[in-house]
């Protein structure tokens, strides 16, 4: 289903929306980009793949956490390249957001990581188990939010490098 937003001339592609590629995965779908380990077809499932891979390796290999957060920036500017190209501009009066869905992503993708990991290497009924899912659970219903809203052009997210690049190319 494609929505058409009465104050824009582009259709708006959100979560019931069959134009895969165009459109914010849901939550769930997110999760499961997170647990697996092949590439996805649509860009920001499969960048969500790419985040987890490389939280995991955060966890094994700390003496590589300067090259590995290197291509995590790589990424999350890939994400928030795609939103600022893939999404309306924000209505004038729009709610300003404290981050980037590409930051948001990475925070998610972290989290994943140590759930999934704490899920195999405790007992599944402790307190550690349960806060890590717990907070997974957090920042997947904030994704929705974010993502919602910035697909009905009702928030502003922070300029990124891709502003100027993407949606300004005379500057």
């Amino acid at each position: 289903m494609c929505l058409l937003d009465e104050r824009r001339t582009r259709p708006l592609l959100v979560e019931g929306s069959r134009a895969a590629a165009n459109r914010f995965p849901s939550k769930d779908e997110l999760l499961e980009a997170f647990h697996r380990s092949d590439r996805d077809e649509t860009p920001l499932s499969d960048a969500a793949t790419q985040l987890a891979e490389l939280h995991r390796r955060r966890q094994e290999h700390p003496h590589r956490r300067a090259e590995i957060d290197s291509l995590r920036g790589e990424l999350v500017t890939a994400v928030d390249c795609w939103v600022a190209t893939h999404t309306p501009p924000p209505h004038p009066q729009a709610r300003a957001h404290t981050e980037t869905v590409g930051t948001l992503i990475d925070r998610m993708a972290a989290a994943a990581a140590t759930a999934f990991h704490v899920l195999m290497t405790c007992d599944p009924g402790s307190d550690t188990v349960h806060a890590a899912w717990t907070r997974l659970a957090e920042l997947e219903n904030a994704y929705s939010d974010l993502t919602d809203d910035v697909a009905r052009g009702w928030r502003r997210l922070p300029h990124t490098q891709c502003d100027t690049h993407e949606r300004n190319p005379a500057q």
